[in-house]
C-alpha cells in the first residue's frame, strides 16, 4: 500500500464536502450534487472521523465552517480545480490563452464591454471568454478563472480583491420630475413613489439603507 492510499481521506467524500463548504449548506449541496441531504452529512461525519477534527459547525438548522474546515476547503477546492483544469485541457475545451471571465449580465453590459476592446489593443494574445449569470459564485459551477461581483454577494472559499467602489444615486423620469414641479429633496423621497428591489439574501443597496446614510428614513 503506497504512502498516498494511507494519507488520503476518503476520495468519495471529497466532492460532497467542496459543494457544503462553498455554499455553507449540506441542503443545497445535496440539491447540487442530485443526492439526498442524508447522504452529504454521512459524507461530512464520515471525513471528520477520518481527520479527527471537526469541520463544521451546526447551530440552528445552518452549518458554519470551522478554522478547520476552512482550511481543508481551500485545499480541496484548488485539488479539484486542478484536476478539472487538467482533465479540460485533455478533452480541448480549454485554450493556453483563453481567460473565463464571470460577471452578471449589467456588470457585462455596463462595466465589462466598453473595456473589452482597450484591453485587446494592449493584450492582443489573451482571449477572453465572458460567463454571465444571476447566481452568486458559490453557486455557479462551471469552470471560471476570475469573477466580478458585488461585495454583498456569497464567495464562499474564493479569494476577494477589491476592484472599484460602486456610485449609488436615486433618478427619476423626466416626466415624474415635470409633474412635481422641483428637484427632490432627499428628506422628501420618502413621500414619494419608490422602486424597490429585493433579492435573497439582499446584495445591493436598499432604500432604507441608502436614506440612512443622510440621516433619512422610509418610517413606516
Amino acid at each position: 500500500m503506497n504512502a498516498l492510499s494511507k494519507s488520503l481521506p476518503p476520495l468519495s467524500s471529497l466532492l460532497p464536502f467542496e459543494a457544503a463548504a462553498r455554499l455553507e449548506s449540506f441542503s443545497r449541496a445535496a440539491d447540487e450534487l442530485h443526492i439526498t441531504q442524508a447522504a452529504i452529512s454521512r459524507q461530512i461525519r464520515g471525513l471528520e472521523a477520518n481527520l479527527g477534527v471537526t469541520l463544521f459547525c451546526r447551530r440552528n438548522r445552518a452549518v458554519f465552517l470551522t478554522q478547520e474546515g476552512r482550511e481543508l476547503g481551500r485545499v480541496v477546492s484548488e485539488a479539484l480545480h486542478s484536476i478539472s483544469s487538467g482533465a479540460e485541457a485533455l478533452r480541448g475545451e480549454l485554450r493556453k490563452n483563453r481567460v473565463v471571465l464571470l460577471c452578471q449580465l449589467c456588470e457585462a453590459f455596463y462595466w465589462l464591454m466598453p473595456r473589452l476592446s482597450r484591453f485587446h489593443q494592449l493584450h492582443p494574445e489573451i482571449e477572453i471568454q465572458v460567463a454571465t449569470s444571476t447566481k452568486p459564485l458559490t453557486e455557479f459551477t462551471e469552470h471560471f478563472d476570475v469573477a466580478l461581483q458585488s461585495t454583498g454577494r456569497a464567495s464562499g472559499l474564493h479569494v476577494l480583491a477589491f476592484t472599484a467602489s460602486d456610485e449609488v444615486f436615486p433618478v427619476c423620469s423626466p416626466a415624474y420630475l415635470a409633474a412635481h414641479g422641483q428637484l427632490l429633496d432627499i428628506a422628501d423621497i420618502p413621500r414619494h413613489t419608490l422602486l424597490h428591489h429585493r433579492a435573497t439574501p439582499p446584495h445591493l443597496m436598499e432604500w432604507d439603507s441608502w436614506l440612512g446614510i443622510f440621516g433619512a428614513s422610509l418610517g413606516n
